[in-house]
């Protein structure tokens, strides 16, 4: 698995290298890694790499990480925290509210943002406890100031929804389907502030 991590790296890298040649701009991009590279002594340098791969590290680089990726490495990623600030790369935390933990983990790492479980976004119109856990979550993150992405807006009713209670990011089908990378400069170009 982390070899395959490694791969995805390398060519986020050699991606976002040739989108700024034909953008003239950075592409913010995320990566989901696993356990198993997360938990490498080698992680920070596999990054530097990664980063220098692409040309002068700018913040353009975001980790995602999962509960059950933190499980049991906790303890190695709050060490490399610190480094990956000096990098310029982010900690999101993904899959937020699945597990349960995720409130400690708020308080051990410098997260830069949360993406709410997409479980809890399929079914919070006809869940009223599903709804209010989407509100807790955006208060809560409102407190600590940082962002939120909701997973899985699948419809625009979800969408207005989210929009209502507050959540200023969404990632669905609703919102855009994936795109291969070919086609990202057709998106940016009919969408130059980028799709939410």
């Amino acid at each position: 698995m982390a070899e395959l991590d490694q791969l995805a790296l390398t060519l986020v890298a050699e991606q976002q290298r040739r989108w700024r040649g034909s953008l003239g701009m950075d592409v913010k991009l995320s990566v989901n890694l696993s356990a198993a590279f997360l938990s490498r002594p080698s992680l920070i340098e596999s990054l530097k790499e990664t980063l220098d791969l692409a040309g002068p590290p700018e913040q353009w680089l975001s980790i995602e990480i999962t509960e059950r990726s933190l499980i049991g490495c906790l303890s190695l990623i709050e060490h490399a925290v610190p480094k990956l600030s000096e990098l310029n790369i982010g900690v999101w935390l993904d899959d937020f509210g699945a597990g349960y933990s995720s409130l400690n983990y708020l308080a051990s790492l410098p997260v830069q943002m949360l993406k709410i479980d997409s479980s809890f976004t399929s079914r919070m119109l006809e869940s009223p406890r599903s709804q209010a856990v989407v509100k807790a979550i955006l208060s809560m993150a409102g407190s600590l100031d940082i962002p939120v992405v909701a997973e899985g807006v699948e419809t625009r009713r979800q969408a207005e929804r989210l929009a209502e209670l507050g959540c200023p990011f969404g990632q669905g089908y609703h919102l855009h389907p994936p795109v291969f990378a070919e086609n990202v400069e057709s998106v940016f170009r009919q969408n130059p502030s980028g799709v939410k």
